[in-house]
């Protein structure tokens, strides 16, 4: 009989050992859920990021091209200005 109630005791024992288990279970899953969710956000925000990051490199393609726009009007000045000196110097003024 004694060891029938001993064997009961470690029943519950362990009965409330698996549901402090189980209940840290539930904890451990809703962490996993709030990680997930939060992954998702960063994975969003990556995203976010990403197509700044297109957005910029277009812009630096457009003001590249700029750039090149402004060399050949600036070189084509400077060699239409020569152009005028030597026609200048040709006449004798």
């Amino acid at each position: 009989m004694k060891l029938d109630v001993d064997l009961l005791r470690l029943n519950v024992d362990l009965l409330r050992l698996d549901v402090d288990l189980l209940r840290l279970d539930v904890d451990l899953l809703r962490l996993n859920v709030d990680l997930l969710k939060l992954n998702v956000d960063l994975l969003r925000l990556n995203v976010d990021l990403l197509r700044l990051d297109v957005d910029l490199l277009r812009l630096n393609v457009d003001l590249l091209k700029l750039d090149v726009d402004l060399l050949r009007l600036k070189n084509a000045l400077a060699t239409r200005s020569r152009g005028y000196t030597d026609k200048t110097r040709l006449r004798g003024f």
